[in-house]
C-alpha cells in the first residue's frame, strides 16, 4: 500500500514538472516581451528581425506618434459622446445631429492620415525588405477595402 502512494506521488510530481516545463517553454517569448523597455513594440523587433539601430528608430517614431494619437483619440471620444447625447435626446434626425456627425469625421480623418503617415515612416525606418513586409502586413490589417463590412 505504501508503495502505491509513492508511485502516485511520483506520478503527480512528474506531471506537475512536465506541466511547468511546458508552460514556461510556451510562454517564454511573451515573458521576454513583457520585460522589454517597450513591450508593445517587442514583437515588432522579433517578427521583423530588426537590429538595435532600426528598432531604436522605430521606437522613436512610435513615441512621437503615440502622443499625437492620444490627443486625436480624446477628440474622437468627445465628439462621439456629444453625438450620443444628441441622439438620446432626439426622436429623429436633426440638423444638430447632422452637424455633429460631420464634426466627428474630422478627427477620424486626421487620425487615419496620421496613422498612414506613421506606417510609411516606420516601414522606411526598417531595412527595405522588412519595411516592405511590414507595410503589407499593416495595410492588410488596417486599410481594408471593405472596412470589415460584409459585401452585398
Amino acid at each position: 500500500m505504501r508503495k502505491s502512494y509513492q508511485i502516485l506521488l511520483l506520478g503527480l510530481a512528474l506531471t506537475a514538472a512536465v506541466f511547468c516545463g511546458t508552460y514556461l517553454a510556451g510562454t517564454r517569448e511573451a515573458r521576454q516581451f513583457s520585460r522589454a523597455t517597450t513591450p508593445e513594440l517587442a514583437w515588432l523587433k522579433s517578427e521583423f528581425q530588426l537590429d538595435d539601430e532600426a528598432f531604436a528608430r522605430v521606437s522613436q517614431l512610435h513615441e512621437a506618434y503615440q502622443s499625437h494619437c492620444e490627443e486625436i483619440c480624446a477628440r474622437v471620444r468627445a465628439t462621439r459622446s456629444e453625438l450620443e447625447i444628441l441622439m438620446q435626446n432626439s426622436k429623429g434626425m436633426t440638423e444638430e445631429i447632422e452637424r455633429k456627425l460631420e464634426e466627428t469625421t474630422a478627427p477620424r480623418l486626421e487620425c487615419q492620415k496620421m496613422m498612414l503617415r506613421h506606417c510609411y515612416e516606420t516601414s522606411q525606418a526598417m531595412p527595405p525588405e522588412q519595411g516592405k513586409r511590414y507595410f503589407e502586413w499593416i495595410k492588410a490589417r488596417t486599410f481594408q477595402e471593405d472596412f470589415g463590412m460584409p459585401a452585398r
